[in-house]
């Protein structure tokens, strides 16, 4: 019942996109789609060639949906996942993380890790907002927002994609419920998953 409830949820939010979505709006990460149906479980990734990790999580009974890619062990640590050969390691990890290559390192749109930030502002336009974060201020941001939906169904989109030195080196797709109470924009965040990701499923 909750996985066709989630199904008929994500059925819906797509509907309610826009007719013309922004022109950075992408589905598609590491070869792996951004949904979460009978075709597209919680899935958890380590490719030991590249050292990316690509995550597709579920949180608020399937209200919050998110696609990681990332190199960030001790991120993808904290949400619980363990990854093998990282000296650290939840003291319980809650999911398991599947060891094998990703189909690729690039978005839908063609966009992939190592890209410039000119060529992401080239391909998807000026960010709706940036952020410079990191000890040494190592980190850039380029946030992309919009929401979709009426009243208490309405969702909020992102894309974030982060920058080191010039170079991508992070994406994140995430779907969101509109909190009304609190109009502002809120940089999207990967959280921990409510349902245990398997490497089992095809991208």
């Amino acid at each position: 019942m909750l996985l066709y409830s989630i199904t008929i949820w994500l059925v819906l939010a797509q509907s309610s996109l826009p007719s013309h979505p922004p022109r950075w709006f992408d589905t598609t990460l590491a070869g792996y789609k951004f949904a979460y149906d009978e075709k597209h479980a919680p899935v958890a990734i380590y490719d030991p060639k590249s050292h990316y990790i690509l995550i597709r999580v579920v949180e608020c009974d399937g209200a919050d949906l998110t696609l990681l890619l990332t190199r960030d062990r001790y991120e993808v640590t904290d949400m619980g996942f363990a990854i093998p050969g990282f000296k650290k390691q939840p003291e319980t990890p809650e999911f398991t993380t599947t060891v094998k290559a990703l189909p690729s390192l690039s978005t839908g749109k063609g966009l992939q890790i190592g890209d410039s930030v000119a060529k992401v502002r080239r391909r998807l336009g000026a960010p709706g907002k940036t952020e410079v974060t990191g000890a040494r201020k190592q980190f850039l941001s380029y946030k992309y927002s919009f929401a979709a939906g009426e009243s208490d169904d309405s969702r909020e989109y992102d894309e974030t994609y982060v920058f080191k030195a010039g170079k991508l080196i992070e994406i994140l797709l995430n779907w969101d419920p509109v909190h009304h109470e609190d109009k502002a924009v809120v940089a999207p965040k990967a959280k921990k998953a409510v349902a245990n990701p398997s490497g089992g499923d095809l991208p």
